[in-house]
């Protein structure tokens, strides 16, 4: 949408200002030029809706999404569930599957979600990412156990970076070594060159179950069986204490669920929230056998934080507004307004696009989110996360992709 245009709410939720009663946002060539309360005829009025910032989803894989359900039951530990993930990449092509990347992507949309944070495979192709929407920070997603394949997956992330240069996509790339136990030290290394040659962000799974914790601690466990299972042991794996710290010499890093994260690892990542996250992905973590996520512990410490859905292999959906309404149950110390907080700016943030997304602040991206509102009387923020709180499918008023 060229031209300018302003549209008005039940609530304008700018979240780096105050709700506004009754608020516009006016919309100029792409961009969000004025908050607040607009008079005039020419208004749009939406009428019972909350307009807030584009919801940023930190952490998704696209390729999941052909999937009607989670891969496994309920309660499977993280063991159980990683086999069948492997199964069904076998089957399905689902790495090579751009069909899936652009369902996901529609879903995605549909929901509210301005901008995600996509786990890519090497054999995807960028062209369905850049030609959004979603806005998509692009992690390609590196696997090497051993030094062997430690070395074709670096090959496979300079080549990606190259067709990403080629595209004059650079900005808008990362890396992904998965994660402790499938990525070798001199991948990690190899990683950490390439994302400092080119400035891009670097995030990886970690922490996420108990007997990962004990595979880095201590170098034992089922994580190691399975790996000598199939043949990906190498004793350069584990016990490692240097992976947070390895990752930190990155311009930027996302530290995928951390819910095994001890209280120095979390201290280390308060003290560089300005250019290291924890994403949550609330779902995803209580499907599996996991203690209590640590989210206040996370936040009272100075962690910066950011939400997610993950994948439809272990999420039921890709709706951030229902990941949202889910971490509010599990978390009730949490208050609504820090919950939008975590799903806006905090995940513009951590993908290193606060310029352009995560705020009704002048100059950003025209994407707001479009929230029809039940018919009661409550603050604003909890109505937001009320469940007949529900996303409006409107146009992108002007963004890139509109």
């Amino acid at each position: 949408m060229n031209g300018r245009k302003t549209i008005r709410g039940r609530f304008v939720l700018p979240v780096d200002g105050p709700p506004i009663p009754g608020g516009t946002v006016t919309l100029q060539d792409g961009r969000i030029v004025e908050v607040g309360s607009t008079p005039g005829d020419d208004v749009e009025d939406l009428g019972n809706v909350a307009i807030c910032p584009g919801l940023i989803n930190a952490h998704v894989h696209w390729e999941f999404s052909r999937l009607n359900a989670p891969l496994g039951e309920p309660g499977a530990s993280l063991l159980d569930w990683i086999p069948r993930v492997l199964v069904y990449r076998q089957e399905t092509g689902c790495a090579n599957d751009r069909e899936a990347v652009r369902l996901g992507m529609a879903e995605s949309f549909r929901s509210g979600t301005a901008a995600a944070g996509e786990i890519t495979q090497p054999g995807s192709s960028l062209d369905v990412l850049m030609n959004g929407p979603p806005e998509t920070v692009a992690f390609l997603e590196l696997i090497g156990p051993t030094v062997d394949r430690a070395k074709k997956a670096l090959a496979a992330a300079e080549a990606w970076i190259a067709e990403a240069q080629w595209r004059g996509w650079i900005g808008r790339i990362g890396l992904s070594p998965h994660a402790p136990y499938t990525v070798h030290p001199a991948l990690l290394e190899g990683a950490l060159r390439l994302a400092r040659r080119w400035n891009l962000p670097l995030a990886m799974h970690y922490a996420e179950s108990a007997e990962e914790r004990v595979f880095l601690d201590e170098g034992t466990g089922p994580f190691r069986a399975m790996l000598e299972r199939l043949g990906a042991w190498s004793p350069e794996l584990a016990p490692r204490g240097d992976i947070l710290k390895t990752l930190s010499g990155a311009p930027r890093v996302l530290v995928v669920h951390g819910t095994y994260l001890s209280d120095a690892e979390t201290a280390f990542l308060a003290a560089r929230s300005g250019a290291m996250s924890v994403v949550y992905c609330p779902r995803s973590t209580a499907r599996f056998h996991s203690r209590p996520y640590p989210l206040s512990r996370f936040l009272c410490a100075g962690v910066h934080v950011a939400l997610g859905t993950d994948g439809r292999a272990s999420a039921p959906d890709l709706d951030m507004l229902d990941e949202m309404r889910f971490l509010a149950a599990r978390h009730p110390d949490i208050s609504p307004e820090t919950i939008l907080n975590l799903a806006t700016v905090a995940g513009a943030e951590a993908l290193g696009i606060g310029d352009a997304y995560g705020s009704l602040s002048s100059g950003k991206q025209a994407t707001p989110a479009i929230i029809r509102l039940p018919e009661e009387t409550a603050e604003p923020y909890g109505l937001l996360l009320h469940r007949k709180a529900i996303p409006v499918d409107a146009p992108a008023y002007g963004s890139r992709f509109a």
